[in-house]
C-alpha cells in the first residue's frame, strides 16, 4: 500500500479555495506540513485553488497519481471513483459522508460505490473518514482539528475506526510522549477495513508498534493471523475493544453461540496470541510509552529498587493482583550479596529499599541491578525514586541510564518529581530511552501487559499458524439441515464414544429398537427444525420397557403434530448414558474473528453457569488440556484419562470441523457425560449458514 500511505502526487477532487472546507484543508494540512509531492487540485468551476493551477476533471488529470482525495456529494462520489480508474489511480480517500453512516439509501449508494471501485480497480479509504497521517513522511491527508498539530514521527502505527476519538487519543498520546508513525481513519471501512491497515503496518520495517481502537470488525476473521504475525515479528497489537456490552448474538442459535459472547471471543484471542487490551486513554498511552522503547522482558520475575520503602510496598502490594508479574524471590545468595552492598538499616529483600543512601552514592542502583542480573534473579526492574529532583536528581538519573546501557535487564522508572524541577534529569532518562511512569502502579501495569506479549512470544512455537477463515468455502462436509443422529455418526467416525442409537419412522419400529439398543431407552425427535428438542416436548427419557417406548414416541409424534412446516426425520432411540459429571462442548464460527471451540459445565441450565473456556482454533492439544484444567467443574478430576478423553472429544470436534464446509456456523454437544472413567457425547447438533 505503498502509493495510499506515502504518495508522490495526489489529486483532491472537489476543492474548495476556502482553506477550513472539507474540500480545502487537504491542501492547506499537505503544504503546510511540508508534503514534498505534487497536488492537483480538481473542481470543475475554478481555474485556481490556493495558489495552484486546478484541473476542471479526472479525466484531464496527468498519469501517474498515486492517490486521490475525493470530498464530493455522496451521489457523484461512485462516478469520480470510476474515472480515477480510468486515469489508472489507484486509491481513493473518501471523505464525503451519507453512505452507510446514513441510513437503508446510504447503505445502497455503499455497494454501488464498492461495485464501481471493484471493475475500476480502485482501493478505497472510507467512505465517511477523516483521512490518515504519515507522520514519517509529512503526510497530511485528510481535515479535523487535529491535523493542525504538528506530530513527532516515531513507530506506533495507529488505525481506528472512530475518527473523533482517534483524533483525542492521537493528540493525548502525542502530548505523553508517544512518536506514531501512522494515524489512519478507516471511516465506514467499505473496503479497506482495521485488518487491511494492520496487515500493512506489519509489513512497514518503520513500525514497531500496532494499536487499534475497535468497535467491530469486518468479516475478514483475519485478526487471529495478524495477532501471530505481530508476535513473528516482534510488534506488540495494543487493542481498545469499544462496545462490549453491545450483543452480537440475536441470529446464533445454540447454546454454544450464545455463550460465547462477543467480548469473550475477543479475550480469548488476546490471551492466547499476547494482543494487549486496553481501556482508556491512560492505559494506552502507558503501554505505548513502554512499547516503542522496546521493553521486551524475558519473564514476569519483578526486582523493585525504591529510595523509598513504602513505594516498595505499593509496587510488592500492587504485583499480588497482577497478571503475568510477581515479585521476585530473590534467593539467599543474592540477598546476601546486596546486603553487603547496603546500609545497615536498608532492606536487601525484594522490594529492595537502597534508602536515601544512594543520594550520596548513586552508583548504588548499578552494584544492585548487577547483583540481580549475575544471579539471574529477576526478569525485569522498577526503579522507584519518588519525588527526588534537582542536582541528586540527575545523579540518580545518570546512574540508572548508565545502569541500563551496561545491563541486559529492562528498566521502568516511577518517579513524581515535578519536570520543573527535574527537567535536565527526565531527559537524560528520555535520551536513553528509559521509560517514566508517575506512579509504581501505572509502571507495573505498563509492564504486566507488555510481558503479556513476549509470554506469547515464548509460546510461538508451540502454536498452529491460523487461517484466515473469510472465504466460507462450501469444499467438505455439507451439514445443511441434519440432525442429532447424523452429528452423532459422524463423532463416532472421528473416535468419540457414543451411545448405541437406531433411527424410527413409527412407535411401533422404536420399539424394536430399544430392543436392538438395549433398555432403558431415550427417545427424541429427529428435525432440523427443531434444535431444542426438549422446548418441543420432543423428548423422552429412562423408558424401561416396550409399553413405555411405545407410550412415549406416541407423545413425542403428538407434539410434533402441532407444529407446522416441520421436516420429519424419525426420531432417535438410545440407551442411555450412565449418570455423572455432565459438560458441553462446541464449535461457534465468528463471522469477524473466526472459528472457537468452548467446553463448560453443561447440562439443561447451561447458559445459567458461567464455568467454560473458549480456545481459539486452531486450537492444539496442549491447549485445550490447559483450558480443561482451568475449570471449577474438571477441578476435581484426578483421573488423567478422563481428562485426556474430554480434550480428545474436542479435539475430534475441530477435526469435524476442518472436514466440513466453511459454512459449518455452530456445533453443540450437550451433554458429554464422564461416567466410571468414560466419557460418552449424548446429544450433538450442527448448524450450516
Amino acid at each position: 500500500m505503498e502509493r495510499l500511505f506515502k504518495p508522490q502526487r495526489i489529486a483532491i477532487v472537489g476543492a474548495s479555495s476556502n482553506e477550513d472546507a472539507i474540500g480545502g484543508k487537504p491542501i492547506k494540512q499537505l503544504r503546510s506540513h511540508g508534503f514534498a509531492g505534487e497536488i492537483f487540485p480538481v473542481n470543475p468551476n475554478r481555474d485556481v485553488v490556493q495558489g495552484i493551477p486546478c484541473t476542471h476533471t479526472v479525466t484531464e488529470l496527468p498519469e501517474g497519481i498515486d492517490l486521490a482525495i475525493i470530498a464530493v456529494a455522496a451521489p457523484r462520489v461512485a462516478g469520480v471513483v470510476a474515472e480515477c480508474g480510468e486515469r489508472g489511480i489507484p486509491y481513493a480517500l473518501v471523505l464525503s459522508s451519507g453512505f452507510a453512516d446514513a441510513g437503508p439509501e446510504g447503505a445502497i449508494l455503499q455497494e454501488q460505490l464498492l461495485e464501481v471501485a471493484s471493475d475500476a480497480n480502485v482501493r478505497i479509504l472510507g467512505p465517511n473518514g477523516v483521512g490518515f497521517i504519515n507522520m514519517q513522511a509529512g503526510v497530511y491527508a485528510g481535515f479535523g482539528a487535529f491535523f493542525d498539530y504538528n506530530f513527532n514521527a516515531g513507530g506506533v502505527g495507529f488505525v481506528t475506526q472512530s475518527g473523533g476519538v482517534g483524533g483525542s487519543l492521537l493528540t493525548i498520546g502525542d502530548d505523553e510522549g508517544v512518536d506514531f508513525g501512522y494515524f489512519v481513519h478507516t471511516g465506514n471501512a467499505a473496503d479497506i477495513d482495521i485488518e487491511t491497515v494492520l496487515e500493512h503496518f506489519i509489513s512497514e520495517d518503520s513500525i514497531t508498534t500496532l494499536v487499534a481502537y475497535i468497535e467491530g470488525l469486518g468479516k475478514s476473521a483475519a485478526l487471529k493471523s495478524i495477532a501471530y504475525r505481530a508476535l513473528e515479528t516482534d510488534k506488540p497489537l495494543v487493542i481498545w475493544k469499544a462496545g462490549q456490552h453491545a450483543s452480537s448474538m440475536s441470529a446464533v442459535v445454540s447454546h454454544t453461540g450464545r455463550l460465547a459472547g462477543d467480548i469473550d471471543r475477543y479475550r480469548s484471542i488476546f490471551a492466547k496470541y499476547g494482543v494487549v487490551e486496553v481501556g482508556d486513554s491512560l492505559d494506552m498511552v502507558d503501554v505505548l510509552r513502554l512499547s516503542q522503547h522496546h521493553f521486551r522482558p524475558t519473564g514476569g520475575r519483578v526486582g523493585v529498587v525504591s529510595v523509598s520503602g513504602g513505594a516498595g510496598v505499593v509496587a510488592a502490594d500492587f504485583l499480588e493482583g497482577s497478571e503475568h508479574l510477581k515479585l521476585a524471590d530473590l534467593g539467599e545468595k543474592t540477598e546476601s550479596e546486596i546486603r553487603a552492598l547496603l546500609p545497615t538499616f536498608a532492606t536487601a529483600q525484594n522490594p529492595i529499599d537502597v534508602t536515601a543512601q544512594i543520594f550520596n552514592e548513586p552508583d548504588l542502583f548499578e552494584k544492585v541491578v548487577s547483583v540481580l542480573q549475575e544471579n539471574a534473579a529477576v526478569d525485569q526492574i522498577l526503579a522507584c525514586v519518588a519525588s527526588v529532583h534537582s542536582e541528586v536528581g540527575v545523579k540518580i538519573a545518570t546512574a540508572i541510564a548508565e545502569a541500563a546501557e551496561t545491563l541486559n535487564l529492562p528498566i521502568v522508572v516511577s518517579w513524581a518529581s515535578r519536570n520543573s524541577l527535574n527537567a535536565e534529569a527526565f531527559k537524560i532518562l528520555s535520551d536513553a530511552k528509559i521509560p517514566v511512569y508517575r506512579s509504581p502502579e501505572r509502571g507495573l501495569k505498563a509492564m504486566d501487559r507488555l510481558t503479556a506479549f513476549t509470554n506469547a512470544q515464548a509460546g510461538l512455537p508451540g502454536m498452529v499458524r491460523p487461517e484466515v477463515a473469510g472465504d466460507h468455502s462450501t469444499a467438505g462436509h455439507d451439514w445443511h439441515r441434519s440432525v442429532e443422529f447424523d452429528v452423532l455418526t459422524a463423532l463416532a467416525g472421528y473416535g468419540v464414544k457414543v451411545p448405541d442409537q437406531r433411527l424410527a419412522a413409527t412407535a411401533e419400529e422404536a420399539i424394536a429398537a430399544a430392543d436392538a439398543v438395549g433398555f432403558p431407552v431415550a427417545v427424541k425427535i429427529q428435525s432440523p427444525d427443531i434444535p431444542h428438542k426438549v422446548d418441543a416436548g420432543g423428548v423422552k427419557l429412562h423408558l424401561h420397557d416396550a409399553a413405555q417406548v411405545l407410550s412415549g414416541t406416541k407423545e413425542i409424534l403428538a407434539n410434533i403434530a402441532k407444529l407446522e412446516d416441520i421436516e420429519y426425520r424419525g426420531v432417535v432411540v438410545q440407551r442411555m448414558a450412565a449418570p455423572g459429571t455432565e459438560l458441553i462442548l462446541g464449535y461457534i464460527r465468528d463471522e469477524s474473528l473466526g472459528g472457537f471451540i468452548l467446553c463448560g459445565a453443561g447440562g439443561s441450565n447451561v447458559e445459567a453457569i458461567n464455568d467454560r473456556v473458549l480456545i481459539p482454533t486452531p486450537a492444539t492439544a496442549v491447549e485445550i488440556r490447559a483450558g480443561l484444567q482451568s475449570l471449577d467443574i474438571l477441578a476435581g478430576e484426578t483421573d488423567d484419562a478422563v481428562l485426556d478423553q474430554v480434550a480428545a472429544v474436542m479435539g475430534a470436534l475441530q477435526q469435524l470441523v476442518a472436514d466440513s464446509s466453511g459454512r459449518l456456523t455452530e456445533v453443540e454437544i450437550n451433554p458429554v457425560i464422564i461416567s466410571n472413567g468414560q466419557v460418552t457425547a449424548v446429544d450433538a447438533l450442527a448448524i450450516q449458514a
